[in-house]
């Protein structure tokens, strides 16, 4: 059994709840997330440091890559 942590996310990406368990596949935690996530915008599957997968809305990164490539400005 591997565990496992599915972070159920609202509207505005926001952590509404967490479940950690121990399950036999990435298969059964992809199932779980999905019932987990009932009404809410997303759930998201991680096995330990690794995103397995992310179910219902779509990740709206808060940067652009642009702003990853300018230089940062130094901090006073």
């Amino acid at each position: 059994m591997t565990s496992y942590r599915i972070y159920v996310l609202d509207s505005d990406d926001h952590v509404a709840s967490v479940v950690e368990r121990e399950m036999d596949s990435d298969a059964a935690a992809m199932n779980a997330a999905e019932a987990l996530r009932g009404d809410s915008s997303a759930a998201e599957v991680w096995r330990g440091v690794d995103l397995i997968t992310r179910t219902g809305a779509s990740f709206t990164p808060f940067h652009t890559s642009s702003q990853l490539n300018r230089p940062r400005e130094p901090q006073v």
